[in-house]
């Protein structure tokens, strides 16, 4: 991720494996920045982890599928941890779109 932060997509590209969630997960978020939100979303698409389907609803609220994001982040709701706070955060922009601040 080191690499993502600094803005160096090919570094960031090249240390994704997309076998492993941590590596799918830098390889889709390359391909957001790249504008490839198409290949992101394949890229998160089924995966089982809290994590990955956290950004596949951030993905989602990207291109404005509120409802699809929503779905999901409510499929993590039990979810624990960093995953649980990021999850909330997603939520709450959400909520937020749907105009429903209280």
């Amino acid at each position: 991720l080191a690499a993502l932060e600094a803005g160096d997509l090919g570094r960031a590209e090249a240390g994704a494996s997309t076998t492993t969630p941590h590596g799918r997960l830098v390889a889709a978020l390359v391909a957001q920045r790249r504008g490839d939100v198409e290949q992101a979303l394949r890229l998160l698409e089924g995966a089982a982890e809290p994590e990955l389907a956290v950004a596949r609803a951030s993905v989602l609220l990207s291109v404005g599928q509120v409802e699809e994001a929503n779905r999901i982040l409510a499929s993590v709701r039990g979810a624990q941890g960093p995953v649980a706070a990021l999850a909330r955060s997603e939520e709450a922009l959400v909520q937020l779109v749907q105009g429903d601040k209280d």
